[in-house]
This record gives structure tokens, C-alpha cells and sequence, in this order.
């Protein structure tokens, strides 16, 4: 008994022990890494860097396969790369090879397990693509555990983005098929013209301003959605566990949504036909058009229905002979139209 007592009182020593160190540790500031190599686990304080700023062939097509801190694509007058890295990263690759652009990080599954703890200055580690003006690329695929990603002025038939961990900002970006797969993300996309975009994200936050295309489809766990002046041709689908959603002057031919828990707020934006599925959270529906411009089909469970403020009831059917239809099936929330 007595041997337990005193190996219980050495593991809470050595727990707090641990605690106090990493504690001091982040009053220091800075964000260095503990680091599993072949050999040990060893912390980096003032790491040797390595710069490279290197002027390219022509390519066409990009991959990129490391966990930068920093992944950055944008427009200038000639093909390079720029390149500022941790000597952890000497076995990283830098090519053009049949016109593709291969950066790879070739030992990265003996460094992808790290831990800040701020002993000294944490410095990015980063690589930035420059492209000639009017390149349309054939595709560019990413493969990174926690980088973020920077696209402006981009324009590439196919895009692959996955990304764990990491912010991911696309500005002015033209595709046919854009896929983006993340686990916890924020997602930013301003300017986007393109036919196919899927969006998949576990936990972070989805906003979308000025999109246009044929089809949008976002598979969801825990993210808040905004979507802003946006123009979707065919079909716009959103299925989300949890996490409230806004679509502001938007306009697509036919909206789907399936929310497990969550607000839904759809102010001054159209389409021929809403299908609204919500498990638990509110419904906020509001248009300048008139009442006699829709079909509703409206049903919730456990809430009310509300419509330009006037309580109607569990139920509203009404066919009023028109192009466009509303339909809701709430289970637990109340729902709120409101029309001019």
C-alpha cells in the first residue's frame, strides 16, 4: 500500500513538475518546437535557417507535399519560388520535373508531431509560388498537416486543397473543380469563379463572399457559415452538425440544407426552390418580395411559425400557384418570415 502511496506521489510530482516548466516556458513568449527525430526529442531555441529565392522553368501543374507553417501562391512576372525554412527541413525538395512544380517535405512523418512551448522566438517556416501574369495552370494539389494557405489572383483547372490544421485564404481564384478537405479550419474565399466547389471542414468557420458557380456543396461538422452576394447556377447543398449558418443577397436555382443544430438566417437572397431541414435551432427567412411569390410548406415540431411577425401555428401550407416554394421542416425551433 505503502508503494503505491509513494509511486502516486512521484507521478503527481513529476505531472507538476512538467506543468511548472511549460508554464514558464510560455512566459517567456516565442513558439519553438519539441521535435521526434530517428534519434531523440530535442528542443530548438536558435535554429540555422535556410533562404532560397530560386527562379523556375515553366510549369503548369503545382504539388506540394510538406507541413510549412506558410504556403503562398500569387502572381508576378516570372516563375520562382521563395523559400525561408528550419534546418529540420533540409530533406525538403524543390523542382520542376514535366512541367509540375514538386515541393515535398521527404522525412515528414518523423516531424509531424510537434509542441510550442515558447523558449525562443518561433520563426515561420514558408514557401511562396509566384506566377506569370494570365497562367492558367492544370492543377495544383496540396498535401499539409498544419499550414496555412494563401491564394490571390490564382487561376488553375483543377484545385485540391487538404489541410488538417491551418487557415486558408483564397482571394480572386478561378477553377473548374475546387475541392477543399479540412479537419479545423477557417476558410475565407473572396472572388471566386468556378463550376464545382466542395468544402469540408470539421471544426473552424466557412465564409464566402462574391462566388460564382455551378454547383456548392459543403459537408460540415461544427462550422459557422457566412455566404455573401454570391451567384450558384444550379445547386447549393449544406449539411452541417452544428453551427449557425447566414446567406445574405445570394441568388441559386435550387438550396438544400440539413442542420443537426444550428440557426439558419436567409435574408434577401432567391432561389426556385428552398428545401430546409433543421433538427434544433431557428429558422430566419427574409425577402423584399411579395407573400403571393412563393408556395410555403412549413412545419415544426417543437416551436412556432411566424410570418411578417403574426404567430400562425405547427403548420403553414400554402400554394399560392408559384414558381418559387419554401420548404421547412424544423424539429425544434421556431420559424420566422418575414416579407415586404
Amino acid at each position: 500500500m505503502k508503494r503505491h502511496q509513494k509511486m502516486s506521489t512521484i507521478l503527481i510530482s513529476i505531472i507538476m513538475i512538467i506543468i511548472l516548466c511549460i508554464s514558464i516556458c510560455y512566459t517567456l513568449g516565442g513558439k519553438p518546437a519539441i521535435l521526434n527525430s530517428n534519434l531523440l526529442h530535442r528542443v530548438y531555441d536558435n535554429e540555422s535557417r535556410i533562404s532560397k529565392n530560386l527562379k523556375l522553368d515553366k510549369f503548369n501543374s503545382i504539388k506540394i507535399d510538406a507541413d510549412l507553417d506558410f504556403i503562398e501562391i500569387v502572381k508576378s512576372n516570372e516563375y520562382k519560388v521563395q523559400l525561408d525554412y528550419s534546418e529540420r527541413y533540409n530533406n525538403l525538395t524543390c523542382k520542376v520535373e514535366n512541367e509540375k512544380l514538386i515541393i515535398k517535405e521527404n522525412d515528414r512523418k518523423k516531424y509531424n508531431s510537434h509542441v510550442n512551448l515558447g523558449i525562443s522566438e518561433h520563426k515561420i517556416n514558408s514557401v511562396t509560388i509566384c506566377l506569370p501574369e494570365d497562367v492558367y495552370l492544370n492543377d495544383i494539389v496540396i498535401y499539409s498537416s498544419n499550414s496555412d494557405i494563401t491564394f490571390k489572383d490564382v487561376k488553375s483547372k483543377i484545385i485540391y486543397l487538404e489541410s488538417n490544421y491551418g487557415d486558408i485564404d483564397l482571394n480572386k481564384v478561378t477553377s473548374t473543380s475546387f475541392y477543399i478537405n479540412s479537419r479545423y479550419s477557417n476558410i475565407y474565399m473572396k472572388d471566386i469563379m468556378c463550376k464545382e466547389l466542395f468544402t469540408q471542414d470539421e471544426y473552424g468557420s466557412l465564409e464566402i463572399t462574391n462566388i460564382s458557380a455551378n454547383s456548392l456543396e459543403t459537408f460540415l461538422k461544427n462550422v459557422d457559415i457566412i455566404i455573401n452576394n454570391s451567384s450558384i447556377d444550379e445547386i447549393f447543398k449544406i449539411k452541417n452538425q452544428h453551427g449557425n449558418t447566414e446567406i445574405k443577397k445570394c441568388d441559386f436555382r435550387k438550396f438544400e440544407s440539413n442542420i443537426k443544430k444550428g440557426n439558419l438566417n436567409i435574408i434577401y437572397s432567391d432561389s426556385n426552390n428552398f428545401k430546409i431541414e433543421n433538427k434544433e435551432g431557428n429558422i430566419y427567412f427574409k425577402s423584399n418580395n411579395k407573400e403571393t411569390f412563393y408556395n410555403f410548406y412549413l412545419s415544426c415540431e417543437e416551436g412556432n411559425i411566424y410570418l411578417n411577425e403574426e404567430k400562425i401555428g405547427n403548420n403553414m401550407y400554402k400554394d399560392n400557384n408559384a414558381l418559387t416554394s419554401v420548404n421547412v421542416f424544423c424539429d425544434k425551433g421556431n420559424i420566422n418570415i418575414n416579407l415586404d
